[in-house]
């Protein structure tokens, strides 16, 4: 009887979980090369266009880098006492239903040359979707012995009147000299708000 009623339970719950999703459209083929496989097909740079450099070996097996996997896309330079160059990586979908999306990648934004925690001290990365924008720091990928997060799932939110959702990441004096961009995500929520749609996207990722 327990065994039964915890089935039923899980059911529940599980149909709940699914529920709270029926708003939500996986429309991240629109995105081309959405998981950086291809190293930079499909990605506009602005400034430089050798700044970002796909890296094959894989950074999966590597502690504390989540969510990303055999292809990422960086942008380094060997000096961590300096930011990288202003620049910018960003994609334009178009032919998009008007209504509210939100856009996420796992990235990694960091100042290396420290084993401390310091993402509370990274600023000029940001990740946007048309004008809105979410600011983006992570901890120093170097310490291989750390806990803490060296890629993370980030997201942000739009609304779309024209049709048209430009994307992307976005360094601007940075103090950043380490950044990372690897299978990004875009989500359609109907006439759903910005705020709520950010909240039913974090439900997405956990599950």
């Amino acid at each position: 009887m327990k065994k039964n009623l915890r089935l039923l339970c899980l059911g529940l719950a599980a149909a709940t979980f699914t529920a709270s999703f029926a708003q939500a459209e996986n429309m991240t083929a629109k995105l081309v090369n959405a998981d950086m496989e291809r190293g930079v097909i499909g990605w506009s740079i602005d400034f430089d266009s050798h700044i970002w450099k796909k890296n094959t070996k894989s950074q999966a097996a590597k502690r504390g880098f989540h969510g990303v996997t055999k292809t990422v896309l960086e942008n380094w330079k060997s000096d961590a006492t300096s930011g990288l160059s202003n620049n910018t990586i960003s994609q334009t979908v178009s032919n998009l239903p008007n209504g509210t999306y939100v856009f996420g990648a796992y990235v990694g934004a960091t100042q290396q040359g420290t084993t401390e925690s310091n993402r509370d001290a990274i600023e000029g990365v940001t990740m946007f979707a048309n004008n809105a924008s979410v600011a983006v720091a992570t901890d120093n990928p170097d310490n291989s012995g750390a806990k803490w997060a060296h890629t993370a799932k980030f997201n942000v939110a739009a609304t779309v009147v024209d049709g048209t959702l430009t994307v992307g990441l976005k360094a601007e004096n940075t103090n950043a000299n380490y950044l990372a961009i690897d299978n990004a995500t875009l989500y359609f929520f109907g006439n759903m708000d910005e705020a709520a749609a950010l909240d039913e996207m974090a439900k997405i990722d956990i599950a």
